[in-house]
């Protein structure tokens, strides 16, 4: 699947693309939602593609986003296996998290339209709406 541009700092995608083509799209930073190494350098912060993950890693996972945005190491690709479900989950909950969409479920309607390849789990999504969107604290 290749790199999906969902806005100017937050791009999609699998873990099976080639550097050139991270490098292509200007990215800075990767966030490695699946924890299967890369030939290039990424931050791992796997999770399950399902309802059973701990709520508090995805704090974890926005507030790593959240920081290499404000370190301008954008933009910043958001990549699990395959580039179609965890990844744009995460890039959704981090566009309700930044305050960029009132409600998670505008931002994965907008993440979803943007991504050609979007197949997010219904049980990955059900879960951040039942256990992490309760715990999970915006920035002012």
């Amino acid at each position: 699947m290749p790199v999906e541009k969902i806005n100017g700092a937050i791009f999609t995608g699998g873990i099976g693309e080639p550097a050139e083509e991270i490098e292509r799209n200007g990215v800075k930073c990767v966030i490695n939602l699946c924890g299967i190494p890369t030939a290039y350098r990424s931050e791992m912060l796997p999770i399950n593609n399902g309802g059973k993950n701990d709520p508090g890693r995805f704090a974890e996972i926005m507030k790593s986003i959240e920081a290499n945005e404000k370190m301008k190491r954008i933009p910043i690709l958001i990549q699990c296996q395959l580039g179609q479900s965890r990844s744009i989950v995460i890039a959704a909950l981090y566009l309700y998290y930044s305050r960029r969409y009132p409600t998670f479920d505008d931002a994965l309607f907008y993440v979803i339209n943007k991504s050609r390849f979007a197949a997010p789990n219904p049980d990955l999504v059900d879960f951040v709406r039942k256990r992490v969107l309760p715990l999970l604290r915006r920035p002012l």
